[in-house]
């Protein structure tokens, strides 16, 4: 293990990171998990195994295990409208900018759960999308930190089922999840997610443990740091954002990904079907592709596209590529990241998964995508040992 560690922090240090931690699991465990840095400029506070990091986007797969927990007992089906739980969703509008303008046209079919999951409902991010940003800056619809869930009242930037946009989806599936099973998302998921885990150091509200060693979040402008914690709200009140909430570490994390090591599979036993395991292992998106992200919001991420030279599709909770990643995770892996710059990757094929925490902005800096690569190439290279 010694490699991999002496080859991770010496791209945390080429790369001036400030703090990190990170984890690799093969099937049976969590066989590294190491910290580096310190949180905080003024004094020595280095993050430790109960240091919990926003993982932001890295929620929307934990999310999406939930809502097929729900298919699984015949509860949720996958070509049902949305609007049948939310008559607001089959009211929406599709917006587009025109002159500067905005303007808005029907729509021409119905959003089914099938497209929430797949992010190919229409829905989008103000940072990602010229035509949202446009609204929120005018004030027009709700920023992405609203506390009240108001949102998720954004209109469409495209047709259902015409795109791939990344976007607010599992915010509605989170809702809906709420709707089917009468318990508050932070519930839920607690119950059917990560207590059966073992994930007893994740959850979506920080209340439960007191607001208490959340990682220390950094702005920064080239090698310079701001604290901007300040800034920053934990409160969750009563909206529960599915697509982005959650609080966790990386052996927690481990915990998760190691269900898509084992088949689906917790102990020997069947935590989810083998078809529910089918569809976040896939691709569900058709013809469609994952798209490049501009930005829209260069102070909180970066323009990006995941291996632009690879082909990849999108799964229900995943990023998967269809081709071996050289020196790296193979073909049929799955991976997403937290805008946070936190980062996963789960090899079924060669029966590792990796996370890489940080908690840093913008997102998708060049220096915090080399310590995921860093990581990744050193746990390859002892892949063996790793396994054994």
């Amino acid at each position: 293990m010694d490699k991999i560690i002496n080859q991770v922090e010496a791209a945390l240090k080429k790369e001036k990171i400030l703090f990190a931690s990170y984890a690799i699991t093969n099937k049976n465990n969590t066989v590294l998990y190491e910290h580096y840095g310190t949180q905080d400029l003024t004094r020595d506070l280095p993050p430790t195994n109960q240091t919990r990091y926003r993982i932001a986007s890295m929620s929307k797969a934990v999310t999406t295990l939930g809502a097929l927990k729900l298919f699984d007992r015949g509860q949720l089906k996958l070509d049902g409208l949305a609007k049948e739980y939310f008559p607001e969703l089959g009211e929406l509008k599709v917006a587009k900018l025109e002159n500067d303008k905005v303007v808005y046209e029907d729509l021409n079919s119905d959003i089914t759960i099938h497209q929430l999951l797949t992010h190919t409902s229409g829905f989008g991010y103000d940072f990602h999308d010229p035509v949202l940003s446009h609204l929120v800056l005018n004030e027009q619809i709700s920023s992405l930190t609203s506390k009240d869930g108001s949102q998720l009242s954004a209109p469409l930037v495209y047709q259902p089922g015409t795109r791939w946009e990344y976007g607010i989806s599992l915010g509605w599936i989170g809702k809906i999840i709420e709707q089917i099973s009468s318990k508050n998302l932070n519930d839920f998921i607690t119950d059917e997610v990560f207590l059966p885990l073992g994930m007893n150091d994740s959850t979506f509200d920080a209340g439960k443990f007191g607001n208490k060693n959340i990682a220390v979040l950094h702005a920064m402008d080239n090698d310079t740091f701001v604290n901007v914690d300040e800034f920053i709200d934990d409160s969750t009140a009563d909206f529960f954002y599915g697509g982005g909430g959650i609080y966790s570490t990386p052996d927690d994390y481990c915990k998760f990904m190691r269900l898509f090591l084992n088949n689906g599979e917790v102990e020997g036993n069947q935590f989810i079907s083998s078809k529910a395991l089918e569809l976040m292992k896939t691709n569900q998106i058709g013809d469609l592709n994952y798209e490049f992200q501009p930005t829209y919001n260069p102070s909180l991420i970066h323009a990006h596209e995941w291996y632009p030279d690879i082909k990849k599709k999108f799964t229900y909770g995943f990023l998967t590529n269809l081709e071996d990643i050289p020196g790296g995770r193979k073909a049929g892996s799955l991976a997403w990241s937290g805008i946070c710059n936190t980062y996963f990757w789960i090899d079924p094929s060669s029966g590792i998964a990796g996370t890489a925490m940080m908690q840093l902005s913008p997102h998708y800096d060049k220096r915090c995508i080399n310590i995921l690569e860093a990581l990744e190439r050193a746990s390859y290279s002892e892949l063996d040992v790793l396994n054994n």
